[in-house]
């Protein structure tokens, strides 16, 4: 979680050049996928290689001692910009024109 937010370098092993170091950029979101070109697997008329994406997983801790407790609820206060957590269902409710689109043809 931490190395998301702050940006790190990771080794993984891709398919053809065995460990490979990525850059994961400063404030990676989950489920992001980072690109790296030329380090796929080779195009079998041309040759050319593809790119590797490396899926990110971001980890959030379960437990957190006293400590840590406090740190992240001090980031929380210095944070004036941290989006609020809503349902997916009370955004449908406010309306997007997909949302309204989605619900004309549904016919709720």
């Amino acid at each position: 979680m931490v190395d998301a937010a702050l940006g790190t370098t990771v080794t993984v092993d891709a398919i053809l050049n065995g460990p490979t170091e990525v850059t994961i950029p400063p404030g990676t979101q989950p489920d992001s996928v980072v690109p790296l070109r030329g380090y796929g697997m080779p195009h079998l008329r041309t040759g050319v290689r593809g790119d590797l994406h490396v899926h990110v997983e971001v980890t959030v801790p379960t437990r957190l001692d006293q400590d840590d407790a406090e740190l992240l609820r001090e980031l929380k206060k210095r944070r004036e910009d941290v989006a609020e957590v809503k349902s997916t269902q009370a955004a449908a409710s406010g309306g997007g024109f997909f949302s309204r689109l989605r619900e004309t043809f549904s016919g709720r």
